[in-house]
Order: structure tokens, then C-alpha cells, then sequence
């Protein structure tokens, strides 16, 4: 943890890819709370306490995603959960993502975690991964005409049997934060983004109670689709091809 500078802020770097000073540049303090800044970049998601940014580093695109608590009030209301006592939520979103890379499974890699703290409590922190092209299955699903949207539907129910199998469990396993996309031989690929409450098992049988409720948020999302749309209007949607960076 070193000094920010900037009303007396800590900072820390809790994950830095071997590669990233060639991808981004300088760590220093204040490059580094530029990349976490909303005002560079092409805006994906505008939340009033988190905002996720495209941006293009000569080499690679990837997506930063900022969680910031710039009062006390915000500060304290999360004390417990993530600001303070607790992981932030972009160090449990990089730990989901070397997870799932580390056991197999398609996803993005995270890059960099920074926090920035004051007595402690979280300010903001930046999660940095690369970018996994694909659309998100809460976009792509409603265009997806039939037989293939059931198609999907039954590929992404048989990759969530392999995560649970594997030990992976989340009680936010729902559509707009799965990516889809086809691989080379037609067949679908996803990765699973935003996954603060992931929590790691044992590999075997999913029966326990986590794992109900991972499956539950994905039925819940795939009972509120609506009806498939007709296969004409709906071609030129179908491929996976579009990218919604997370």
C-alpha cells in the first residue's frame, strides 16, 4: 500500500499481469486513477456507483470497470460486504475469472485490481481484463428464433452442469452476464462475467444448497423470455458475432 496523494487515499495493487506494463503503460498513482475515471473510453454501462469503459491500448481492447464509494455514507453502508472487512468487488471478480480460467472455462482474463482506501474503508476500486468478444445472452436469446434458441438454451444449461460439477457456484447466474459466442465449429462458447458472489466447492455432485440456487437464477431469467421471434426477422441476430464488452 503506498500514498495517493489525493486527500490522503492508499492505494493498492492487488493484481498486476506479468504483461500489463506493456499493455498499459505506467502504474503510477495517477495514470492509474485516470484509467478509472468514467470520461475516457466508449461508454458500455453508466451506473451512479460503477461504470465500465472500452478502451483500445494498441495491442488489445479491454474493458475497466470502476466500483466507486466517493462519501463516507457509501463507505460505511457497504462495511461488511466490500468496503471494508470484506473483498472489494473487483478483487472477487478477478478471483471468478482465474477461477473459471484456471479450471478450464472460457472467460476473460483479468489484468489488473486496484483499491483505493481511506482509514481503511474502500473509495474505489478498478478491475482491468481483456476483452472476450461475444454478446450477452440477455441480448442475444430474445432474437434467437427457433429451433436454435433452444438450442442455446440447452448448450448453456449443459455448461452450467460442467461449472457446478466443477465447483463453481453463483446465485447471479443469469442471462445478461453469460456471453455467448460460436466457436469454430458452430458450436456455442460462454463466459461467465460479474460474478461478485461466486463461491468455490468441491468438484462432484451439485446438490447443495448453493448449487440449487445457481441453477434457480438461470430458470428464473429463461422462464421471462419472450416468445422466439420468426426466423427471418431474426437472421441476421443469430450468430453471436456482436460484442458487449463487460
Amino acid at each position: 500500500m503506498r500514498p495517493d496523494q489525493r486527500g490522503g487515499r492508499s492505494l493498492r495493487v492487488l493484481l498486476a499481469a506479468e504483461e500489463v506494463h506493456g499493455v498499459l503503460g505506467s502504474l503510477e498513482a495517477g495514470d492509474l486513477w485516470r484509467l478509472s475515471n468514467p470520461d475516457a473510453g466508449v461508454v458500455v454501462t453508466d451506473h451512479r456507483s460503477s461504470w465500465v469503459r472500452l478502451r483500445n491500448f494498441g495491442v488489445i481492447d479491454c474493458f475497466c470497470k470502476t466500483y466507486d464509494y466517493p462519501t463516507w455514507r457509501d463507505r460505511l453502508r457497504g462495511a461488511f460486504r466490500n468496503t471494508f472487512c470484506a473483498p472489494s468487488r473487483a478483487e472477487r471478480e478477478a478471483s471468478a475469472l482465474a477461477w473459471l480460467l484456471g479450471h478450464g472455462f472460457p472467460a476473460p482474463r483479468p489484468l489488473l485490481v486496484v483499491e483505493w482506501r481511506r482509514a481503511g474503508f474502500l473509495a474505489r476500486a478498478l478491475l482491468v481484463t481483456e476483452a472476450w468478444p461475444g454478446t450477452d445472452l440477455g441480448s442475444l436469446l430474445p432474437a434467437l428464433p427457433e429451433p436454435e434458441r433452444s438450442a442455446c438454451i440447452a448448450e448453456v444449461q449443459a455448461h452450467l452442469e460442467r461449472l457446478l460439477a466443477s465447483g463453481y457456484r453463483d446465485p447471479n447466474f443469469v442471462l445478461r452476464n453469460i456471453l455467448a459466442r460460436r466457436d469454430a465449429r458452430g458450436c456455442w462458447e460462454f463466459a461467465k462475467v460479474d460474478a461478485p458472489r461466486f463461491v468455490a466447492r468441491r468438484s462432484g455432485p451439485a446438490t447443495d444448497r448453493a448449487a440449487l440456487r445457481t441453477r434457480a437464477s438461470l430458470a428464473a431469467d429463461l422462464a421471462r423470455l419472450p416468445p422466439a421471434p420468426p426466423a427471418e426477422r431474426a437472421a441476421q441476430k443469430s450468430d453471436g458475432s456482436g460484442s458487449r464488452p463487460r
